[in-house]
């Protein structure tokens, strides 16, 4: 028998849950998405191409599961393959600039 319990919920909404079977455990983390991708679709309409942005960009805002998806896909240490990602139209709902990276 399968017992679930929840460990922990952090400010972000993310939910830690530990199940066991008595022998074995696993940790699942579940991390609501919903509002990042909210904020990310707010930040792209308010960005302004015309502003003085500096050094500095931010383009995209990634959920952690798949920032560490991307890390153990060697994405994240690849520049061309990072920028093919996060230009990507099926990845829009991460941007949040409407600027080509």
């Amino acid at each position: 028998m399968i017992r679930s319990f929840i460990h922990e919920v952090k400010p972000d909404g993310t939910e830690i849950w530990w199940h066991t079977d008595g022998a074995f455990i696993t940790i699942e983390h579940i991390q609501p998405v919903g509002v990042i991708i909210d904020q990310n679709r707010a930040a792209e309409a308010a960005f302004s191409k015309n502003e003085n942005h500096g050094d500095l960009i931010k383009h995209a805002e990634l959920p952690s599961h798949m920032y560490w998806d991307l890390v153990d896909e060697g994405v994240i240490e690849d520049r061309e393959r990072l920028k093919r990602f996060l230009n990507d139209p099926d990845n829009k709902y991460l941007r949040t600039s409407n600027m080509r990276v």
